[in-house]
């Protein structure tokens, strides 16, 4: 983590070293260690030892630190290592842990958020009496700042401190920053531990249990990855091998995706089509016009949107489209991508078509030989035989939202179909669906939905049904297109479009 970064994030109660080998280290952590202190309204103190008082001063100043008014008020204050680690000539933990006190005590009094305070450690290469207990200081601090409103980092030199001293600092800093990178220290080791008798059993049971949740988090991560790489791969795969045509377009009606029915029925590769405009290229001119006007409501946030279209092919030839559009959101909210799922209806209108004749297409649509082939390669079932009761559940599902479908349109009522359709769609993409499971499911559903009515309202039912179809497929494509980005779905609001 930046060393900037870490410090920001300190709070009471924290215990820190700062390991350094240049002068700009150095001051990379100290400059703002101490703003941050004076900004947050902290008391701060430095302890000098190396260095003075005036050299402290001027290198906060270069480092734009402001220092006049903190003085003057006495938010920063300077002292001398012999006025505080080693009074009267020599060092002894106790009496510098109860100065500690003393002051955090008074910074509280005073009005100040907390003490913050920092110390060069090389007083303790000079030699004087008790500077051997350095580390059980180190170790005691451990207990101090978590019980008390103040901060502490501990100033090394590396270049005068040997390499085993160095290597106790670490042992007794929770967090530490060492040549401009934070970390939080997995090689810290609690008061209890290394003041104890067996502090290298305890340092050797703490290494050990690092390596292991170092090859637990690896192990997580690969299969992760894994998880996702199989993902995408399935969900690209649905994506191409479905047979309805499945275009997905920016923000500005270029497209990013464009599948393997949209290659066999226009003609064009995607390699060909991808970063064209749509309607450019596809649009007829007489259509562009109403084409564009429903971009734009999607564009706006009003969706889904349904329409039927031409389509030029790359011979020239015509194709009719009856398309179901839905949008996935960016991180602000805005419209990212607008996905389009379309069946061909160039024959004849799926709306002039007879039920028994859309039937016979569906059915002949949902048991293609493509399905066993794509279920065969990707080692899965069709969901009526890998789930049959999650599929008997999505048939239940689909005849309910049939009812809710024809009575909003006989009746002019609101339900949340669309928000309906949008909940089976991701339940679907994580029972790993495809289209064709969709069709046998709605084939079903609209069997029972119509077996024995009158032609008029079987009509209705396979009127609503054709739309409630197209739409479920959208928000299916939607899920599967954003598994294959390996991100989250913001899409598609659940605003049903009227017939």
């Amino acid at each position: 983590m930046d060393v900037t970064e870490t410090i920001r994030n300190l709070s009471p109660g924290d215990h820190l070293c700062c390991m350094y080998q240049t002068e700009r280290e150095h001051r990379a952590t100290l400059a703002p260690f101490i703003s941050t202190g004076l900004e947050q309204g902290h008391k701060v103190i430095y302890i000098v030892d190396a260095r003075t008082a005036e050299t402290v001063f001027g290198l906060l100043d270069r480092e734009g630190v402001p220092t006049a008014e903190p003085i003057r008020t006495g938010q920063l204050q300077v002292s001398d290592s012999r006025d505080t680690y080693t009074r009267n000539g020599s060092f002894d933990p106790e009496s510098m842990l109860q100065l500690l006190r003393s002051e955090t005590e008074k910074a509280l009094n005073q009005g100040y958020a907390a003490l913050r305070v920092t110390g060069e450690m090389s007083w303790a290469l000079h030699g004087l009496p008790g500077s051997e207990r350095l580390m059980e200081y180190e170790a005691k601090l451990n207990q101090f700042f978590p019980t008390n409103q103040a901060i502490g980092l501990c100033q090394y030199d590396m270049r005068r401190f040997e390499s085993e001293v160095l290597l106790d600092v670490l042992a007794t800093h929770p967090i530490a920053i060492v040549r401009n990178k934070g970390y939080d220290n997995i090689y810290y080791l609690p008061p209890e531990e290394f003041l104890g008798p067996n502090r290298a059993e305890a340092e050797l049971q703490r290494r050990l249990r690092n390596l292991e949740d170092r090859q637990q988090a690896e192990e997580s991560l690969r299969r992760s990855e894994e998880q996702a790489r199989r993902e995408a791969e399935f969900a690209t795969a649905v994506f191409d091998t479905a047979g309805a045509l499945i275009v997905v377009l920016d923000a500005s009606g270029r497209i990013v995706r464009f599948n393997r029915t949209c290659e066999r029925l226009t003609g064009y590769t995607e390699a060909e089509v991808r970063g064209r405009s749509l309607w450019e290229l596809f649009i007829p001119e007489q259509e562009r016009m109403a084409t564009q006007s429903v971009f734009e409501e999607l564009r706006a946030g009003r969706f889904p949107a349904r329409l039927e279209n031409d389509w030029l092919t790359k011979s020239g030839d015509r194709i009719r489209v009856a398309w179901s559009n839905t949008c996935t959101l960016d991180a602000a909210g805005g419209v990212d991508l607008v996905i389009s799922i379309g069946l061909d209806v160039t024959e004849a209108a799926l709306i002039e078509r007879a039920r028994q004749r859309e039937f016979s297409s569906l059915e002949k649509y949902s048991e293609a030989s493509e399905t066993s082939t794509t279920s065969s390669s990707l080692g899965v079932a069709s969901l009526s035989q890998s789930r049959p009761n999650a599929f008997s559940q999505t048939v239940a599902e689909l005849e309910q939202l049939m009812d809710l479908a024809v009575e909003e349109s006989m009746y002019k009522v609101r339900r949340d179909v669309s928000g309906q359709l949008r909940q089976m769609a991701e339940q679907l993409s994580r029972l790993e669906a495809g289209p064709k499971d969709v069709v046998q499911a709605y084939v079903q559903a609209l069997e029972h939905k119509t077996g024995g009515l009158k032609s008029t309202k079987a009509r209705a039912y396979t009127d609503e049904g054709r739309l409630l179809l197209l739409e479920l497929m959208g928000y299916l494509a939607a899920s599967y297109h954003n598994r294959c980005l390996g991100r989250s779905n913001h899409a598609a609001g659940t605003r049903r479009a009227s017939p």
